[in-house]
């Protein structure tokens, strides 16, 4: 499962949240749902923001020696569960489920995806 930015939708979707782009009814946008991520209970602060940074970078490195299949019509491990993964292993903590379709958005990828070593044997096998 390859971490990939969305840049254009991504920026619509900041622009629809942020009323510089305008919303159809008729017509599909990005209904951005923003959450506030605490961890240990306090705000995001830079030592949280450099351990999320160093736990994408170890992911990026291990999935690419063991990938991990995105799963067909979501059923596994999908962009959900990497994002509630990642938040997790940071020690934050966020409302689960959130607006819309977000399916097995309670599934975690094992910590040792996100560690800056991650064996090839014996590591847990998800595919």
């Amino acid at each position: 499962m390859n971490v990939e930015m969305f840049e254009g939708a991504d920026t619509l979707a900041a622009q629809e949240h942020f009323g510089e782009a305008e919303k159809k009814w008729y017509k599909s946008d990005y209904d951005t749902e923003m959450q506030l991520v605490k961890f240990n209970g306090s705000e995001l602060s830079l030592e949280h923001e450099s351990k999320l940074i160093s736990l994408v970078d170890a992911y990026l490195i291990n999935q690419s020696l063991d990938p991990i299949s995105y799963p067909t019509a979501g059923a596994g491990y999908n962009s959900n569960s990497w994002t509630q993964s990642l938040i997790e292993h940071a020690g934050g903590k966020v409302r689960e489920n959130m607006k819309g379709l977000d399916i097995f958005h309670n599934r975690r990828i094992p910590e040792t995806y996100f560690t800056p070593v991650c064996p090839s044997k014996p590591r847990v096998k998800l595919n």
